[in-house]
């Protein structure tokens, strides 16, 4: 599966953060280095697969917590109207 990062978001990288400002709503989100790291990838087209083989890697974690953790931190994209899932 893969997922798109919302259109009308104004994205920004600043130091190891991504800000997002959701000007419809009026809301600001900040995120850390791996929710950077995971929205890079939604960004650049990844499926979920790959981005969890990609953590694993980088984050030197085992599968299942990578899987579990992104698909928390997908959970929390989708309820704040971040991102929207692609159909096949």
């Amino acid at each position: 599966m893969k997922y798109q990062i919302n259109k009308d978001l104004l994205i920004e990288e600043v130091n190891k953060e991504t800000m997002i400002y959701d000007s419809d709503r009026s809301i600001f989100y900040s995120f850390n280095d791996s929710a950077r790291f995971i929205i890079k990838d939604i960004k650049s087209g990844k499926a979920i697969e790959e981005i969890v083989v990609r953590l694993t890697e980088k984050y030197g974690i085992e599968k299942t917590k990578a899987k579990n953790d992104l698909d928390e931190f997908l959970e929390l994209l989708l309820s704040k109207k971040i991102v929207s899932s692609l159909k096949k």
